[in-house]
């Protein structure tokens, strides 16, 4: 026993400290709720005196209002309406019905004689307005005189007194509970400081005793901050200043590497790690620099999957705004793709039908290098690399183009591109157009299949603006069939008109023969 209590004397004191500590802030806690408790009952006291002094200030108001009215006739002295009166009858006596259920208050039928009272006295006062309005003034005193207000007076007046000495009981209840837990919080407080203090400086001293014990913990800090956080390679100090100086230099290197990387420096170094890679590998400061490379591996991706989003919409939005004439659309188009991906020159074919219904692709715009380039050229399906790709209805991706197949002019002359993409623009799973891009860098993964998602976009807005077209052709068709109908109508009408003219006519000759 004695070995155990010298091995654990200042845990035993640390956990009386704790267990002081423990016991003040629970009764502090349990005392504070009383206190809180004490001050909610002293002021619902304090309320329901106050509701119940709007009782007899609401039937003041109702008479002098009355009177005022009754002796000077103009409107502004019937300041009190009967809405009024009502509305604060109603809640006052939700304010006492809640109070008075939390108190428990022991008196409930003088209350009851209260509230009836009260409605009745509203009630002579609706009346009496009503007289005074109409100018019934005998009607008027006649209610006067019944004097309903004194016979309520004698209702209030006890429930008044009886209300009063009931809150004076809950406000002394209130008072006592306060001063009893201010007492044991001191008392709580003088024990902690008595048995606290002694105890204190017994754990500095037993620390002080201990502080050998620390420097060889220090040293087998050092050790392990070589082996988990960060070896730089040198031998470790022995003094404990160095120690401690190691490891927070060490610290404070892992913090601002660690700081760089969360500010989105992805490229941030620690150059005592770039030259220690080997022993760091299973360091944290090694998993430091792998989690810095993958972030900003996930950063990239982020920033695709942001840029190809953004693309899409701008893309979306210029295909709205230009959705009612396919030349503006699909050069607007192009021209977007071109600045947008960092092109140099771009081709749009959009599917179209010649007079024998064969289908071909028609190049509807041409943009390259900030200009626009008015071409006209036909490719047949099948035919190069567009009409393969319409056929084959996957895109085409050349890293070595054919000398001659296409340039791209500057001024400093005319290059043939080193990088080509042909991608079929999709509606439906039909192909409604094809765009050629060329340039002199090779696209990535994520700009392709921006090319491919934004070809649906612009399928679908090329399709919508050849239906239109084609309704409106078969509108203007009808309009024209409808007019000839018309004109066909009108000339078989002047016909028979003039076909019944002629019989009538022989009718006539044949009466007179």
């Amino acid at each position: 026993m004695k070995e155990f209590l010298k091995g654990n004397l200042i845990r035993i004191a640390i956990g009386v400290i704790c267990v002081l500590i423990g016991l003040s802030v629970s009764l502090s806690l349990y005392n504070g709720r009383a206190m809180s408790r004490a001050l909610v009952l002293k002021e619902q006291s304090s309320f329901g005196l106050r509701e119940v002094e709007r009782v007899y200030q609401n039937i003041q108001l109702m008479d002098i209002s009355s009177r005022g009215f009754a002796l000077i006739r103009q409107p502004e002295y019937l300041f009190w309406t009967v809405k009024m009166a009502r509305d604060r009858n109603t809640e006052i006596f939700r304010h006492l019905d809640s109070i008075f259920v939390a108190q428990k208050f022991t008196n409930p039928d003088r209350y009851q004689e209260v509230k009836k009272g009260l409605d009745e006295y509203t009630d002579m006062y609706e009346q009496m307005v009503r007289h005074l309005q109409s100018n019934e003034d005998s009607l008027y005193i006649d209610l006067l005189k019944k004097d309903l207000g004194r016979y309520f007076w004698d209702v209030f007046n006890p429930f008044s007194k009886n209300v009063n000495e009931f809150e004076a009981k809950i406000n002394e209840e209130s008072k006592r509970i306060y001063s009893q837990a201010y007492t044991s919080n001191t008392v709580v407080q003088l024990l902690l400081v008595i048995i606290g203090i002694p105890t204190m400086i017994f754990v500095i001293y037993q620390l002080a005793r201990e502080e050998g014990a620390r420097r060889a913990l220090l040293t087998n800090v050092a050790a392990n901050n070589k082996k988990y956080l960060f070896n730089d390679g040198k031998p470790a100090s022995t003094d404990a200043n160095g120690i401690i100086g190691s490891l927070i230099k060490d610290l404070r290197q892992s913090a601002a590497f660690v700081n760089d990387i969360s500010g989105g420096n992805y490229d941030a170094r620690w150059e005592e790690l770039q030259t220690n890679l080997e022993r760091n590998n299973d360091t944290l400061a090694g998993r430091l620099l792998l989690m810095r490379d993958e972030m900003k591996r996930q950063k990239q991706e982020d920033n695709k999957r942001m840029w190809t989003t953004q693309g899409l919409s701008d893309l979306s939005q210029l295909i709205r705004e230009h959705q009612h004439d396919i030349k503006e659309l699909t050069y607007r188009a192009v021209t977007f793709i071109v600045n947008y991906v960092q092109v140099q020159q771009a081709s749009l074919f959009v599917l179209e039908r010649d007079e024998n219904e064969e289908s071909y692709l028609n190049l509807t715009a041409c943009y390259a290098f900030n200009r626009k380039k008015i071409l006209e050229k036909r490719v047949d399906i099948g035919q190069g690399l567009v009409g393969q790709a319409y056929l084959e209805r996957q895109t085409m991706i050349l890293t070595k183009v054919p000398q001659g197949y296409t340039t791209i002019t500057s001024g400093l002359g005319d290059s043939t591109p080193g990088y080509l993409i042909v991608v079929p623009m999709k509606y439906n799973e039909v192909v409604t157009a094809v765009l050629e891009l060329a340039g002199f860098r090779t696209l990535e993964e994520h700009e392709v299949a921006f090319l491919e998602k934004g070809g649906e976009f612009i399928a679908s807005a090329i399709a919508n603006v050849q239906n239109n077209e084609k309704s409106k052709a078969m509108i203007e068709q009808m309009q024209q069939q409808t007019e000839q109908m018309r004109a066909q109508e009108e000339e078989l009408r002047q016909n028979l008109e003039e076909l019944e003219a002629t019989q009538e006519d022989m009718r006539r000759k044949g009466l007179k023969a």
